[in-house]
């Protein structure tokens, strides 16, 4: 279980080498050893990407994900096992009320970004199905696997997904014109005022000439013959950093915006 990522191309799946958990972790251990204290997170960093890649997997987080799965089998006994995989998860549907949510994470940042007016742009396949789940449908779904393999105490591994995308397709054209609707009817904040329809971009370089432009005419760096040195300095500073945030934003959610695989129900 979660031996490997799997990738899809023109039809075929590739298949990706074995991975160890006592390997990776021995790996890990050898270049903080290495590292000087300061820097080590940098390192481990791009060591994580580096070998989420070679197996398969799109980030660290994911790659992970699979090698704590890969350790709860191999310990579990005869131990009866349940393990849930939501996708993309956000606010509630119904429960504890409608549109709840802790915090700002998962795809909030996007949301609230593009509402702000702060992302203009957006790297992602328009045709490309999303696949969000509110927060208490995983929680039923926990809550009813438990009871169905709590009852029957067998020592047997149990996996589920809880996902949308097949009985409720929803296409990333879609859903950024559903935000749209919403922000231009209530205002992320009253200085964001209204938002212009989100652009979306295959290609990383497109995406990234298009929000330097934008987000330079907004920031009112085009007006510089007017300023004086130290507000430009201080507008200059504001854009790159802006720009800077929505690049690595987009870079960070890049993988479910051209992610084809559906789950389907069986």
């Amino acid at each position: 279980m979660g031996e490997n990522g799997r990738k899809e191309d023109e039809g075929f799946f590739i298949f990706f080498p074995r991975l160890d958990v006592t390997d990776e972790i021995n790996l890990v251990m050898k270049s903080c050893i290495a590292s000087t204290e300061y820097d080590s997170t940098k390192n481990l960093k791009r060591l994580g990407l580096e070998r989420a890649a070679f197996y398969g997997w799109y980030t660290t987080y994911h790659m992970t994900k699979a090698m704590g799965e890969m350790v709860i089998n191999e310990i579990r006994g005869d131990v009866p096992v349940l393990i849930i995989r939501p996708s993309v998860i956000e606010s509630s549907y119904k429960e504890p009320s409608p549109g709840w949510i802790q915090g700002n994470r998962m795809f909030d940042p996007v949301i609230m970004s593009y509402g702000k007016g702060l992302l203009p742009a957006y790297l992602a396949d328009p045709d490309v199905y999303m696949d969000i789940v509110p927060v208490d449908l995983v929680a039923n779904t926990i809550i009813a696997a438990i009871a169905k393999h709590g009852i029957v105490k067998k020592p047997d591994l149990n996996v589920y997904h809880a996902a949308t995308n097949f009985v409720n397709p929803l296409q990333y054209s879609e859903f950024f014109d559903y935000i749209y609707e919403y922000f231009n009817a209530k205002p992320a904040t009253p200085a964001a005022g209204s938002i212009a329809k989100m652009k979306l971009f295959k290609e990383f370089s497109d995406f990234s000439k298009y929000i330097r432009d934008e987000l330079l005419d907004r920031n009112g760096v085009t007006n510089a013959p007017d300023l004086n040195k130290v507000t430009l300095q201080k507008l200059q500073k504001q854009y790159k950093a802006k720009v800077a945030y929505a690049e690595q934003l987009c870079k960070m959610y890049e993988f479910i915006g051209f992610f084809q695989a559906r789950y389907v129900l069986v």
